[in-house]
């Protein structure tokens, strides 16, 4: 079956639970804590906590035994730590996943995995679920093709000799509430490809041994989530560690609250329970966690501070006065000598609105309090939560322009230099302009090439209307920057290897995401520059293809657009074709193809008539193969122009009949 109806049928024949197919072991532990759930029966692994782990709680002033045990095994899921047991003795394993996901969102849908390859070499059990569960039905693997299901696995663990799992390597969930889970690594086996494959369930071991494969389990039955073998395949994108999830971080800030701080020798207080709402609560609507929390020392009795000890707390003192100094200084010093190096880039100039950008350079970049209803924004942006970022994370260094209803600043997030887009202040309160904003935030998360400015993550405070997306900063400035600067017929080499790059992003867009994303902005101030390579960016009038089905509607902006989209017919990816080839043309005579148009169908019509476009493409000076590609580009037949596939193919011989010709 495909992914659709997939979806759909794995979906209606259960009770549908937020557990059935999540990873978020953090969630689940903490409900578990607040409705004191015994775990006495629990057999959790007892070797000590990895390194990391005991530094994470360090920042907080935590030891491991400050932790209850659903909050220690929360932290180990956190960060990405899975026992199993090698030569009968329990290790820690390391999870790893694609750069800037939680472990939260490791586990494939079963509708995404029978959809996998051929779509017919993966296959799944129904299972009438046990007494106590949520679920009426759940899935456990029957067929897999452990070739094809690596091209969807969220997560890889190094292969050890750790235990047989002799069961299914996936399953959806279908424990009782009340059940703990109990987490593990076990290997499994393809006998037919002779690869092996481990995977992390979750069934307590007090419910027994995990069914055989294509066998339904009698009693209690855990997630099992599937992962690829660490290191096994070179173009695998499950190679950084995950990020630790703002609700673990939250319940540690709640269980410090509650540890004993008093002096040894006094009664210690009891703990009181930490509430999973409460702390959810505390999250909503957005994450604001402090990244250098500084916490105040026990209040000492003012007449028995020890004498002796005045040199000790001058010199703590003397230090961190120090310390804090430094930091400053070395923040002052990169504000000041970062906007030196940069370029004016992403959009057209503004210097002459000097009045308007020192009032936006006063303000607060989310100084207004309006409310828009946050309901359309929230569902786009939950399918890329994987992307949210604690607010504070951003720090704004400078304002960098004004463009259409979007401020873009400079910053860091972390140690990384960013690009801080956010809806101007008088667009803040517009209920079309958020939504199209978090639309637009959706879209660009979902991305990830070598050739498309990279997503860092979204974040948001107070209201919807403050989110900011922060992207990569590309210092080398737009092509349109570049091409002004430069002579017409200058090195073509150098520019068909940056328009080679816009091809592979175009083609990644139309054939590698799902649904289909048309960029309805390609253009030279959307290209940015990292010579010599180049990067597609602007995505705020991109439109994805719902099951292949053709896009309706104008494109209000005129330059560069194809003529169906223009005219309100229906118009799908060779619309971004026609931009390419308009690019192309830009790329030879160095100036926009319509520098100064208008939306005017009627001038549309005369100005831009295939008799016309001939003539321009005729007084080129470009090389004749490229000069081809332009015609076939804009042709006014969308079925006549080639694929973004079939462009690479040109282009890449092309730069490669450059680099022969160079000593």
């Amino acid at each position: 079956m495909d992914i659709r109806t997939a979806a759909t049928h794995f979906a209606s024949c259960s009770i549908m639970s937020k557990y059935l197919e999540s990873a978020d072991f953090v969630a689940r532990y903490m409900e578990l804590d607040t409705a004191k759930v015994s775990t006495a029966s629990s057999t959790f692994a007892t070797i000590p906590p990895p390194d990391d782990v005991v530094a994470r709680l360090g920042n907080f002033n935590l030891t491991w035994s400050d932790l209850p045990p659903l909050a220690q095994q929360a932290l180990l899921w956190d960060m990405g730590f899975v026992a199993a047991s090698v030569g009968g003795s329990d290790q820690w394993f390391k999870v790893y996943v694609k750069c800037g996901l939680t472990m939260a969102v490791i586990f494939v849908p079963f509708a995404e995995f029978t959809a996998t390859g051929d779509g017919q070499s993966q296959s799944a059990l129904a299972c009438n679920a046990t007494q106590g569960s949520v679920y009426s039905t759940y899935y456990r693997q029957q067929l897999a093709n452990y070739t094809q299901v690596d091209s969807v696995l969220r997560c890889a663990i190094a292969l050890d000799a750790y235990s047989e799992g002799n069961s299914a390597m996936m399953a959806q969930d279908a424990m009782a509430p009340t059940d703990v889970p109990e987490l593990r690594v076990l290997r499994h086996e393809d006998p037919v490809a002779q690869l092996t494959k481990p995977a992390i369930h979750s069934t307590p071991r007090r419910s027994g041994a995990e069914p055989a494969w294509g066998k339904c389990s009698s009693t209690s039955s855990g997630l099992v989530v599937p992962c690829e073998v660490y290191g096994q395949h070179t173009k695998s994108l499950n190679i950084c560690r995950p990020n630790g999830s703002s609700v673990m971080t939250s319940w540690l800030q709640a269980i410090k609250t509650t540890v004993n701080t008093t002096k040894p020798g006094t009664t210690s207080p009891t703990r009181a329970p930490v509430s999973s709402h409460a702390v959810l609560t505390e999250l909503s609507p957005s994450p604001t966690i402090d990244l250098f929390p500084l916490e105040p020392t026990p209040a000492a009795d003012s007449n028995s501070w020890p004498s002796s000890s005045l040199g000790s707390y001058v010199g703590v003192g003397v230090a961190v006065v120090f310390l804090i100094f430094l930091w400053f200084y070395c923040r002052r010093r990169y504000q000041l000598q970062f906007p030196t190096n940069r370029n004016p880039m992403y959009y057209e100039d503004t210097s002459d609105q000097d009045s308007l950008q020192s009032l936006r350079r006063q303000l607060h970049p989310f100084a207004s309090p309006m409310q828009v209803d946050t309901q359309p924004a929230l569902t786009l942006l939950a399918e890329v939560r994987h992307k949210e970022l604690q607010y504070n994370a951003l720090i704004f260094d400078g304002f960098l322009l004004s463009a259409s209803r979007f401020d873009v600043y400079y910053g860091h997030c972390g140690i990384m230099p960013v690009a801080i887009k956010t809806l101007a202040v008088e667009f803040c309160g517009e209920q079309a302009a958020v939504d199209e904003f978090a639309h637009e935030i959706h879209l660009h998360s979902r991305c990830s090439h070598a050739n498309i400015v990279a997503v860092v993550g979204f974040a948001w405070q107070s209201t919807i209307a403050t989110l900011a997306l922060a992207t990569e900063l590309l210092q080398e400035g737009t092509l349109r920057d570049y091409l002004e600067k430069q002579q017409p017929g200058s090195d073509w080499h150098a520019k068909a290897t940056v328009a080679l790059d816009i091809a592979r992003a175009l083609n990644y867009l139309h054939t590698e995401v799902q649904p289909t994303i048309v960029h309805c902005n390609v253009k030279s101030t959307n290209v940015l520059l990292q010579w010599p390579h180049a990067k597609l960016a602007g995505f705020d009038k991109a439109r994805q293809m719902i099951y292949d089905q053709m896009l309706t509607g104008s494109i209000t902006s005129t330059s560069f657009t194809a003529p169906e989209a223009l005219c309100g017919d229906d118009y799908g990816t060779p619309a971004d074709i026609y931009s390419f080839g308009c690019l192309l043309l830009e790329l030879d005579c160095h100036t926009p193809v319509i520098p100064h148009f208008s939306n005017s169908l009627v001038e549309y019509d005369s100005r831009l008539s295939m008799e016309n476009l001939v003539s321009m493409t005729e007084t080129m000076t470009c090389p004749y193969e490229i000069a081809q590609l332009i015609k076939q580009c804009l042709e006014r037949d969308p079925a006549m122009r080639p694929s973004a596939l079939h462009v690479i193919d040109q282009l890449e011989d092309i730069v490669r009949g450059y680099s022969a010709c160079e000593p």
